[in-house]
């Protein structure tokens, strides 16, 4: 058998590998047309009727060779531009953008602009942030909450443009149960509505809340009939392309693709074809961002797969190349903001991921044969998207972490290995019941959800700033501006207790007020803009008949505040200054804080860095500093939880990065772990400074394990590894050794870099030589090429290590 791509999946791979990204205003400018012409009408309505239009008027088409119909834009390797979402585009955003990857015409601009007239009027931002006083605009300005903001224009105008056909990311909070509705229909969901709505009669309506729900199931029945007409519109274009071709074999597979949309979404699928096309019209209709999972698609497909085995409608090969082409349709998917925030997510960053393997309701591993093929389609498809992650457990097959590190071997960085244990476990601890928490597959980077729960990491929160500003009593000399608390000058603090207790103190106030900036986003907008189509998909959807931020939902894990940004470089640093200042009393606080104000500069300067570096970092299995460590990041979760989030339960605490290390770094000046001012953080949220691992893999698991996992809801850890390292079969039994001991003892998550410094290096000198070359970054995978310069530079100052031991 040979194990490389179809020619069908190869040609398709060429045109989606296109060069330049085409900028669209398509979507915008008909929803906005729509929204425009049913002003009056209860906005719930008036969202269902506008996103109506656009099912029913966007172009259409479909690819050569395509075996899946629905595109994610108006045109072929296209962006379509957002204006209600994340804020709307000014001209500095727009032009940011061009010079990179991205085609934006002049006609395009100028509608941009026309556009944001209008709804910058209109989008919950401008509201958000006319309720902000000076403390707050302090915080908001500092880039604590990336990115930095200096006005409202530049807050509420980051611009965003991105790809599928939803309007609002309601389904980045509200999950959907795929394996639920494909075994539905949408039909019935419509009739289920409408069965509703035939119950209510005039003497019934009793509170402004019954009104709500008339206009709700009204929506409900709007959109999802839309829904079906826009699957039908490919079925006639499918039609009409089978018609024209002279090929036999395509002719029947553009006529089976027509009859496929024929029956779903409005009834449940019959067929392998059938679910993966339902699932893959979901998933265009929900997601608007870059997070919107995927799901345990081994789990739910896996009936339908069993059938066409079994009934000889599809062979493993077949079954390969669909999985193969819908890895294709994920290069489809773009996205980009305007200018400080593309930092956050260098290289095209998606996180739509697949959760492989794993338990059932009762504890029984549920590996099967699309488990091995969704990881079989990646090796021979070989692109970053959508990504893998394996879940792992004592009763998972080995032959399944074999085939995962053959994946991992080929340098894609995926699968990502979790806990079935840690997030299982965490799950029930917040209340999730244990049938519901052995279901839970990843969402955005590495973070957790389930079928029809809520919840996830919302922003990108830059701790290692409070840090800087806490050694300055509240002064940013990076930003020249007061930022937060004046908690004391540490150069009068006598013990290092008080040192400590006053960091948490200092801490918790950056996180107070992401608090509260959540809590006043959600009063702003929670009403505005109600898109009903997820919420619809519920099991209980149509019978509460409230959209998903008005009602109570099942299975809460979250709001999530993320704490890992830099916290890694807080513990390091926090151990330079306990034993240099307060234990050994080398230096003075006044000493340390002048070398970090010259950012090292200056032999004596030079010399206190130099005893901050030799304090052992975390990563090398010292207990002295690991401990420190956990107990500083067990304080800063704490701290975390403790806060009332505004959806009436505690905050959940997350640790992931992306690549928002980078952009958070520049914001910071000198720090006690040596580093210098505006350099990169450390990369992930349990990963050990670049280059500070020094004692081997096993020595850094160790530390990793030290660290409260168990109160995190998700904890990103990067490694890298030689590619000689994984040469042998017994290399490779080890490195699956290593991996199942880490995540049974205490480890949350784990994925891995397989390539050598001196590939990334020539790929940074010479990316026309390397266009091909797919990295981890941090929960998520890219070309190297596409990454900004820093994080290309961070990538190779990782460790790299050349053993399992």
């Amino acid at each position: 058998m040979e194990r490389t791509a179809t020619e069908r999946v190869k040609k398709m791979m060429e045109v989606v590998r296109a060069p330049k990204i085409v900028f669209s205003v398509e979507k915008a400018t008909l929803f906005t047309k729509a929204f425009r012409e049913n002003e009056g009408e209860p906005d719930v309505i008036r969202m269902a009727k506008s996103q109506a239009y656009v099912l029913d008027h966007i172009p259409i088409f479909l690819l050569e060779g395509e075996l899946l119909a629905g595109a994610p834009a108006s045109k072929p390797m296209a962006v379509e531009a957002d204006f209600w979402t994340k804020g709307t585009w000014q001209k500095e955003g727009i032009e940011s953008l061009r010079g990179e990857e991205y085609a934006i015409s002049e006609e395009e601009a100028q509608k941009m602009v026309e556009l944001t007239e209008y709804w910058h009027k209109i989008i919950p931002e401008y509201k958000l942030y006319d309720l902000y006083d000076d403390t707050m605009w302090a915080w908001k300005r500092s880039g604590y909450l990336l990115p930095v903001n200096r006005t409202l224009e530049e807050a509420a105008g980051m611009g965003y443009a991105c790809n599928g056909m939803d309007i609002l990311p309601e389904a980045d909070t509200y999950q959907v149960d795929y394996g639920y509705v494909i075994g539905k229909g949408l039909q019935a969901i419509i009739d289920e509505a409408k069965e509703e709505l035939s119950k209510i009669t005039s003497m019934s309506i009793r509170t402004e809340e019954d009104i709500e729900r008339i206009y709700v199931l009204r929506a409900i029945v709007i959109i999802n009939e839309a829904v079906i007409r826009w699957v039908g519109r490919y079925a006639d274009l499918a039609e009409q392309l089978a018609a024209e071709e002279k090929n036999e074999t395509r002719k029947n597979e553009l006529l089976s693709m027509a009859e496929t949309c024929r029956r779903i979404p409005a009834k449940p699928a019959e067929t392998f074809q059938d679910a993966l096309q339902f699932q893959w019209f979901l998933f265009l209709m929900i997601s608007c961002q870059t997070t919107t999972p995927l799901g345990r698609m081994d789990q739910y497909l896996y009936p339908y797969y069993k059938h066409d085995i079994e009934a000889g409608i599809l062979d493993d090969e077949q079954v390969l190349e669909y999985l193969e082409l819908y890895r294709l349709k994920f290069l489809q998917m773009k996205n980009t903001s305007g200018g400080q925030s593309r930092l956050k997510w260098s290289g095209q960053a998606r996180w739509n991921s697949v959760t492989l393997g794993g338990v059932d309701k009762d504890g029984n591993d549920v590996t099967n044969e699309l488990s091995y093929l969704f990881l079989e389609a990646a090796y021979r498809c070989r692109v970053p998207h959508h990504t893998l992650h394996v879940r792992v457990h004592e009763k998972t097959p080995e032959t399944l972490m074999q085939k995962a590190i053959e994946l991992v071997k080929t340098g894609m960085g995926m699968p990502s290995f979790l806990s079935d244990k840690s997030y299982i476990d965490n799950l029930v601890d917040n209340g999730v019941p244990l049938e519901k928490a052995r279901d839970y597959y990843i969402i955005g980077c590495v973070d957790v959800t389930v079928p029809e729960g809520w919840g996830m990491v919302f922003s990108m929160v830059v701790t290692a700033l409070a840090l800087d500003t806490f050694m300055h009593n509240g002064y940013s000399k990076q930003q020249q501006m007061m930022i937060g608390p004046q908690t004391g000058d540490v150069r009068n603090m006598t013990t290092y207790k008080e040192f400590e207790d006053k960091l948490i103190e200092h801490i918790k106030f950056y996180m107070d007020y992401f608090a509260q900036d959540m809590l006043l986003r959600y009063l702003t907008g929670r009403k505005q803009m109600q898109d009903v189509f997820p919420i619809s998909l519920f099991s209980d959807g149509v019978k509460v008949g409230k959209i998903g931020k008005m009602r109570d939902l099942p299975y809460g894990i979250g709001p999530t505040i993320n704490v890992g940004i830099g916290t890694i470089n807080i513990c390091d640093s926090v151990a330079a200054v306990k034993k240099l200042v307060y234990d050994e009393k080398k230096i003075t606080m006044e000493e340390l804080l002048a070398a970090m104000d010259a950012n090292w500069e200056g032999e004596k300067n030079q010399a206190i860095r130099q005893m901050c570096l030799d304090v052992p970092k975390y990563g090398n299995d010292n207990d002295e500093t690991d401990e420190l460590a956990a107990r500083i990041y067990e304080r800063i979760c704490d701290a975390g939880r403790d806060i009332d989030s505004y959806r009436g339960v505690k905050f959940r605490v997350a640790g992931i990065s992306i690549t928002s290390h980078d952009p958070g770094g520049r914001l910071i000046g000198a720090t006690p772990d040596g580093r210098y001012a505006g350099s990169y953080l450390a990369d992930g949220a349990a990963s050990p400074e670049q280059g500070c691992d020094t004692c081997g893999p096993t020595a850094m698991l160790n530390s990793a394990m030290k660290l409260p996992q168990l109160k995190l809801q998700s904890l990103l850890l990067n490694m890298k590894m030689h590619p000689s390292a994984l040469e042998t079969e017994e290399d490779r039994a080890k490195f699956s050794m290593m991996i199942r001991t880490y995540l049974q003892e205490g480890g949350k998550q784990i994925q891995f870099n397989v390539v050598d410094h001196e590939t990334l290096i020539a790929a940074r000198e010479k990316p026309e030589e390397h266009k091909d070359l797919i990295v981890r970054v941090a929960g998520y995978s890219a070309y190297f090429v596409q990454l900004n310069p820093n994080v290309q530079d961070e990538l190779i100052a990782r460790t790299c290590h050349r053993a399992v031991y």
